[in-house]
């Protein structure tokens, strides 16, 4: 509801030298530009390293993961 009429409006805007496609293409890409960068930034490899689990879910999947592991490696 709130895209449509915004690309309406951006392609006719002609502003700083660019025009309105180009707008249109910078104002869609930067939130998920955004995202990705903040992803990158809070989201870790390792169970271990994610700060925002509580300490007990953390520990909890660390224990789940070692099993499974084992559950896979052959001996």
């Amino acid at each position: 509801m709130i895209g449509s009429p915004l690309a309406g409006v951006l392609l006719g805007v002609q502003w700083q030298g660019l025009a309105g496609w180009r707008w249109l293409f910078i104002v869609e890409g930067a939130p998920p530009i955004a995202l990705g960068l903040i992803g990158l930034r809070y989201l870790t490899d390792r169970p271990e390293e994610a700060r925002w689990l509580p300490a007990d879910e953390r520990q909890w999947l660390v224990q789940q993961l070692a099993v499974k592991s084992q559950d896979i490696i052959p001996g």
